[in-house]
């Protein structure tokens, strides 16, 4: 009795489709198997092909095809890269051919476009000059206006109050609020007459806040 071969079915490799990379790091091939149709196409490791000139045939082309498209894109970069070439700024007289008119003549040509660069060139020099004056000036203006705010007191400065901190005597027996202005750090001394007009609300609040009412209680006569 003739017993059965274990040995697995060979097939024959038509063609290699495609290449991938496996999350393990190694590479499988989709292959085309002779006498089956497309849809029959499996991807198999390299392990389990035996068709080294297919293989090596695939990855020559799949190299040439890469560095093609590279070449490809590098040639379209290149052409899409703006000219950096720069247009005179005159057009300069001609030296080539025959030339005509006597030789003070040709001077005079060549000596009118230096003068017109000194010209352009005093002008651009005057231009920048009349820049930094501006800009002095304005620095200037800024300054006065600094000064100007710095030296105004109280309510003149437009600033509105965020809190009064405390009160005080000065020198002079008058009373005066030490006020915290809103947006600044600094601390103004007002006197409490300017306060009373121009910030009435705050120094209200202020009173009530320090204002501590005593409730008697009834006594009951024995």
């Amino acid at each position: 009795m003739d017993e059965d071969s274990n040995d697995p079915e060979e097939y024959t490799v038509e063609a290699i489709r495609q290449k991938r990379k496996t999350k393990a790091g190694s590479y499988e091939y989709l292959i085309k198997w002779a006498g089956y149709p497309e849809s029959d196409n499996t991807w198999e490791p390299l392990e389990n092909l035996k068709c080294p000139e297919l293989i090596q045939k695939f990855n020559e082309q799949a190299a040439n095809e890469r560095r093609r498209k590279k070449a490809e894109k590098s040639n379209t970069t290149a052409t899409q890269q703006p000219s950096t070439s720069k247009r005179p700024r005159r057009d300069a007289p001609s030296l080539s051919g025959s030339i005509h008119g006597s030789e003070d003549t040709l001077n005079d040509d060549v000596n009118s476009l230096f003068v017109e660069d000194d010209d352009n060139e005093e002008g651009i020099a005057d231009h920048g000059e009349s820049a930094r004056k501006k800009k002095k000036t304005s620095n200037n203006r800024e300054a006065l206006q600094t000064n100007d705010q710095v030296s105004l007191k109280g309510f003149e400065r437009g600033l509105a109050i965020e809190r009064i901190l405390t009160a005080s005597i000065g020198d002079d027996d008058k009373l005066y609020f030490f006020l915290k202005w809103q947006g600044r750090n600094d601390i103004e001394m007002v006197e409490a007459d300017e306060l009373e007009k121009k910030g009435s609300y705050e120094l209200c609040r202020w009173y009530r806040e320090r204002l501590y009412w005593e409730k008697s209680g009834s006594n009951n006569a024995q």
